[in-house]
């Protein structure tokens, strides 16, 4: 005869009930319980999730996520860094609450076969509040929610010392129930868990983030492509994903059903309905929008997504969707019904209207439905940010002048510049057609069709910047200003950024250096990289070229590497072209002679191939100097002739003069070197300060000339300047005391003009100067100053006067 129940002694000894719980364990005799699976890898990331749970003061804790996100992997190490008397209880395979029960006692080391089955529950429970201050971990326990939610709340009322941890796929919703979702590793996580697991060192890391990220940082799906690792490339892996769920894994040290079971344990659990809403989801290739959702989906879309993001199935990204992506391949088996049709219709309905994130979507739609509506929609996208042969190949097929537009601008990305120029003109796009002609070198023809662009919008954004860009090509810089201001003015978002960027550029040719700084730096804030990514490059592009002016070689070099990369992801010939051209004259003017060879070579060899006569000037003057410098003058004589005979077509005035300036480099190096200063000084003019290219050139040449550096003395107050002039200020304290204040100011902070006041203060410390005068000072002084030898190196910007940043300066 079995003894009698708690419940009844409970009830009938209200006075002895704490004597009752001490009999427990004599009532229920203990076994030993089974213990956690041994952990036999580190745990990668989650560091920020493990710190919330230690600091959470929650009774219960339910962590929830999708199939292989790794759950009972966090619960794992919270249970192996918590040193109080706990359990750990896999209830995997329990559906009801009896099996609930037993499983829970069996996890406790303790026998309930005798118990009375209407005192189970509340007998367990007086069984944990027995064994005193415990932590509960209940792993995969969403087959049983149902019973957990009226059961474990019982036993934690009875047992007032227990804390509970779950792991579910889906929440109890109940009372006082802590949720913390367990999300996807981030990528750098995901590629140090790939590369852990197969093996790989630091240098082959960088190939693994595509992978990491096209499986969606999933640890179980990573684990399990880690695996093929050993076999085939990380390009090759995310494709075969619906064949890496079969592959078995061992996860804690146990033999566990491979990565579909899981997954097909997750559908069977799911009713008709909401299996049919999933698959339907699985149209979708990357985040959806609700609207989108519920046009795929039907009828009582929304009651079944809500549904499907109850049980972890699908992700929430802001006010999107997704599927991850061992769901996606799972579902890949599975049938859709008529979910392409409708969302193909979705996005067609929609597809000038969508953006960046949409294209993946566009993409399925139009391999689906190739109507004129979607390739018009994902051409859009493609020409902003690549490929553009793809944008070409979507419009193969339509008509139209929106077609020849966006056909005329994946040419001309392409480097195609006739090809550009034909769609243009079949599309009357006359701002496109004046930007093409000025990459091909027809400055006139560019400036006729901007003007009748205005003539015949003058309220056009385009119209206005196609006026502007071509005055500014030809060093009309108030003008373009003017224009660039105008269409700024009536634009918004991103066009409103690149104009700003556009006016900075003229700025810098103004000399107007804090300003073109900040404008370029504010452009580059407000443009996104996957909105804007050209507009963005060739803003980087600039404020390096001005930080090279200024002497941050470092962060220039960074940002030319940066925009290079931008423009050849998205397939941008031309423009990667110029840029690459520009990173080679920084290299050029840091003394990094054979990688600026290299990176002219490759700007020239893309340069012909597109036909830009005017770069190609630039850069076959600038290569012509470099070769002159290793002495191969044969070499540097063709480079110049190719340069003129590209100058004399474009005939524009900042290149022509850059080119000229080039050229002395073999008067130079014939031993000329004594009789050119005043040809220097003669090219040193506005026609030089207004060109980038010129600007360049003039640095190059003086640091040819001398000795490359202003050297001071301060012990005799002298000076050796670039081109090895001595300079003696003894008798002259005024003088010296100026030259000490730009030295100091270019040390600080290179750039950074000396206005009126500073230089009052530093020339005539102390005294008195009427207001009037002042000006009238500093201006005698800095004219003595040129007249000795420091024109070339004492520069005008707006606010003030400094010494140029890209010399160096030596104490």
């Amino acid at each position: 005869m079995p003894p009698p129940s708690i419940g009844a002694l409970w009830v009938a000894h209200p006075i002895n009930q704490s004597a009752i719980i001490h009999r427990i364990a004599g009532i229920l005799p203990s076994v030993s319980p089974p213990s956690a699976p041994p952990i036999l890898t580190p745990l990668v990331g989650r560091v920020s999730l493990l710190s919330q749970l230690e600091g959470s003061a929650a009774r219960l804790v339910t962590l929830t996520g999708p199939p292989g996100v790794g759950k009972t992997r966090v619960a794992l190490e919270l249970f192996a860094r918590r040193g109080e008397r706990g359990a750990w209880i896999d209830l995997s395979a329990v559906r009801s609450e009896a099996e609930l029960c037993a499983r829970v006692a069996d996890g406790l080391g303790l026998r309930p076969s005798w118990l009375e089955p209407v005192d189970l529950v509340d007998e367990l429970g007086w069984a944990i509040e027995g064994r005193g201050e415990t932590w509960i971990v209940l792993d995969e326990a969403e087959g049983c929610v149902d019973a957990l939610r009226r059961v474990l709340p019982r036993w934690l009322a009875l047992a007032p010392d227990t804390r509970a941890l779950l792991t579910s796929r889906e929440r109890l919703g109940v009372a006082d129930e802590a949720l913390f979702d367990v999300p996807p590793l981030e990528t750098e996580d995901a590629v140090a868990l790939l590369a852990a697991r197969a093996g790989m060192d630091e240098d082959a890391r960088g190939q693994l983030e595509p992978l990491a990220e096209a499986l969606d940082g999933v640890p179980l799906a990573l684990e399990l492509a880690a695996a093929r690792l050993t076999l085939l490339p990380p390009g090759a892996i995310a494709g075969r994903l619906p064949s890496l769920l079969d592959v078995l894994t061992a996860r804690g040290g146990r033999a566990r059903a491979s990565l579909r079971d899981t997954l097909q344990s997750a559908w069977d659990a799911l009713d008709p309905r909401d299996q049919d809403a999933l698959a339907r989801c699985a149209v979708f290739a990357g985040r959806f929008s609700i609207e989108a959702a519920e046009a795929v989906l039907g009828e009582g879309a929304l009651d079944a997504l809500q549904r499907l993001r109850d049980r972890s199935l699908l992700a929430r990204e802001g006010e999107a969707l997704k599927l991850y992506a061992p769901i996606r391949g799972f579902l890949a088996d599975q049938g859709s019904g008529d979910a392409r049709e409708r969302h193909a219709r979705f996005f067609e309905a929609r597809a000038d209207q969508v953006g960046e994130d949409a294209i993946d979507e566009l993409r399925a739609a139009h391999a689906y439905r190739p109507s004129r509506a979607l390739a018009l929609g994902l051409a859009r996208i493609l020409v902003r940010r690549g490929p553009p042969r793809e944008a070409l190949d979507v419009l193969a097929e339509h008509e139209g002048e929106e077609v020849e537009r966006l056909r005329g601008r994946a040419h001309e990305i392409l480097g195609h510049i006739e090809a550009a120029v034909r769609s243009y003109e079949a599309a009357g796009d006359l701002p496109a057609l004046a930007a093409a002609n000025l990459s091909r070198g027809r400055i006139e023809e560019a400036r006729v069709c901007a003007d009748e662009a205005v003539e015949r919008a003058p309220d056009d954004v385009e119209a206005r910047w196609a006026r502007g860009f071509v005055a500014q090509a030809e060093g009309r810089l108030a003008d373009a200003a003017r224009d660039y201001a105008a269409a700024r003015d009536r634009a918004d978002g991103t066009r409103a950024a690149r104009l700003r960027a556009d006016i900075a550029t003229v700025h810098l040719q103004q000399r107007r250096l804090d300003e073109a700084r900040e404008g370029l730096e504010a452009a580059i804030a407000a443009l996104d990289a996957k909105e804007a990514p050209v507009p963005l490059a060739l803003a980087e592009g600039n404020l390096a070229i001005l930080l090279q002016e200024l002497g941050e070689l470092d962060r220039a070099e960074a940002l030319f590497e940066r925009g290079v990369g931008r423009l050849r992801e998205v397939g941008h010939l031309l423009f990667t072209a110029h840029l690459t051209a520009y990173a080679g004259m920084l290299a050029h003017e840091r003394g990094e002679i054979d990688e600026a060879a290299r990176r002219y070579e490759l700007a020239l060899g893309s340069l012909r191939r597109i036909g830009d006569a005017r770069l190609i000037a630039v850069v076959g003057g600038a290569f012509g100097a470099l070769e002159c410098g290793r002495g191969r003058l044969e070499a540097a004589r063709e480079r110049f002739e190719e340069a003129q005979r590209n100058a004399e077509e474009v005939g524009d005035p900042g290149s022509s003069r850059a080119l000229a300036l080039h050229r002395l480099h073999l008067r130079l190096a014939e031993g000329a070197g004594t009789t050119l200063g005043e040809t220097i000084d003669r090219l040193d003019d506005e026609t030089t300060r207004r060109s980038d290219d010129a600007r360049f050139a003039l640095r190059l040449l003086r640091r040819a000339l001398g000795h490359g550096a202003i050297v001071l003395s301060p012990e005799d107050h002298a000076l050796t300047l670039p081109d090895g002039v001595a300079v003696d200020l003894r008798t002259r304290d005024i003088l010296w005391r100026l030259v000490e204040a730009f030295a100091s100011a270019r040390l600080e902070r290179p750039g950074a003009p000396l206005d009126v006041d500073t230089l009052i203060e530093a020339g005539w410390p102390g005294e008195k100067v009427l207001p009037g005068a002042a000006p009238n000072r500093v201006k005698v002084a800095l004219s003595t100053l040129r007249k000795l030898g420091l024109r070339p190196w004492i520069l005008r910007g707006e606010g003030g006067w400094f010494l140029d940043p890209s010399v160096p300066l030596r104490r």
